[in-house]
């Protein structure tokens, strides 16, 4: 400030209410940052997705953790589910990308229902890619 004081976070003018609105939605989008590969298209949602696999592959061979490979094709449902949708609802809850939120929620569901009909074949050949990486070391 002008006169040297200590520049507040929040307008004096601001209320809680305020505040907390705007708490909640910077956590609802560091929340969003972190899994957004699975609110984009389809191409970064399989790219991202096989990244991870390949690191928890990674961690379970080194005696790390459990096996992914058992448990992917599921847990990617629950995951969209339980956590990815809900998570996009709160962002157009929020309002902060005013009415291009709504795409976020239109993504997991393509995800989600693509991953139905593709995910069986797509955890075989993660599968089969992770164990032929592996070979070649």
């Amino acid at each position: 400030a002008a006169n040297g004081s200590t520049v507040e976070l929040y307008s004096t003018a601001s209320t809680d209410a305020e505040e907390m609105k705007a708490s909640v939605t910077l956590e609802t989008m560091i929340h969003a940052a972190d899994v957004g590969a699975n609110m984009q298209g389809w191409d970064t949602f399989i790219k991202w997705g096989s990244r991870l696999f390949h690191e928890d592959m990674t961690c379970f061979k080194a005696g790390r953790g459990q096996d992914p490979s058992t448990t992917w094709n599921k847990g990617q449902i629950g995951f969209l589910d339980g956590y990815v949708a809900p998570l996009a609802k709160k962002l157009i809850t929020c309002g902060v990308f005013g009415d291009d939120g709504a795409i976020f929620l239109e993504n997991v569901e393509e995800n989600r229902r693509r991953w139905l009909v593709e995910g069986d074949a797509i955890t075989v050949q993660l599968i089969a890619q992770y164990n032929d990486d592996a070979s070649d070391v």
